[in-house]
């Protein structure tokens, strides 16, 4: 099943964000719970990357690098890659 350039565009676009940003501080145990897969609503367009999940938009580079990244990157963690083990000791 071949997919269409906007279905390989989110996950990148989700991650350049991610990647490109200068370390953050870490959150350990903060697993937020997202619905199932399934029981998510079908979207025709791309969403907007700056309307965060409660509904309010990012204004600020601050609102972005406090509040929206972190939450793209539950998003990408939890539906996309799963939850990175503890470090080594």
């Amino acid at each position: 099943m071949r997919r269409k350039p906007s279905q390989l565009f989110i996950p990148a676009l989700l991650l350049a964000g991610c990647a490109a940003a200068p370390e953050h501080e870490e959150r350990p145990g903060l697993r937020p719970s997202f619905p199932d897969a399934g029981q998510l609503p079908v979207q025709g367009d791309l969403p907007d990357p700056l309307v965060m999940l409660d509904g309010r938009r990012v204004t600020t580079p601050e609102g972005w690098w406090k509040e929206r990244r972190p939450e793209l990157e539950a998003l990408v963690q939890h539906y996309m890659y799963g939850y990175l083990p503890p470090p080594p000791r």
